[in-house]
């Protein structure tokens, strides 16, 4: 009979909870936001923030914002993916506990089928003993008899 390797418990909780994890990671990093300009240099700070967003807003603004859309909705279709693949692996984990449940059940079984067929095996060999002897006893009789017969029939020829 095979043997059935079992899953530790708290092993598939934690990658579990590592899926889990990553999921929300994901989700959280999911969305690209336009970042705003900023310059620390003293006194001219403020106008180049001024001349770059003016800049942005005209030469690259609605470009980037259409990309940057069109990279949301990419990351939230493949976060939602995974997620769902996460949630099927471990629908299919929980399945593999059950038939692995019913494997090993099924090999208890076939170990209780065994030893009945055992145990059954040597009965019939016991069975077969005692019909041999009880075979070679009437042979036994049978041979006296058919003696005894022609005995008789010589006797009868001899009389008569």
């Amino acid at each position: 009979m095979g043997s059935v390797e079992r899953k530790d418990p708290a092993m598939g909780a934690r990658q579990e909870e590592e899926a889990e994890t990553a999921i929300g990671q994901l989700y959280s990093k999911a969305s690209v936001v336009e970042r705003p300009f900023v310059s620390y240099k003293p006194v001219v700070g403020p106008l180049i923030v001024a001349v770059r967003e003016i800049w942005n807003s005209v030469s690259t603004k609605w470009f980037v914002r259409a990309i940057c859309q069109q990279q949301n909705e990419f990351n939230l279709a493949a976060t939602t993916f995974l997620e769902a693949l996460q949630q099927q692996v471990r629908r299919q984990d929980e399945m593999v506990d059950r038939l692995s449940s019913r494997v090993y059940e099924g090999d208890r079984d076939n170990a209780v089928l065994a030893k009945g067929l055992v145990e059954f095996a040597l009965k019939l060999e016991e069975t077969r003993d005692k019909l041999d002897e009880r075979d070679a006893s009437v042979d036994e009789r049978l041979t006296r008899l058919e003696r005894a017969s022609e005995v008789a029939r010589e006797n009868q020829k001899h009389e008569g």
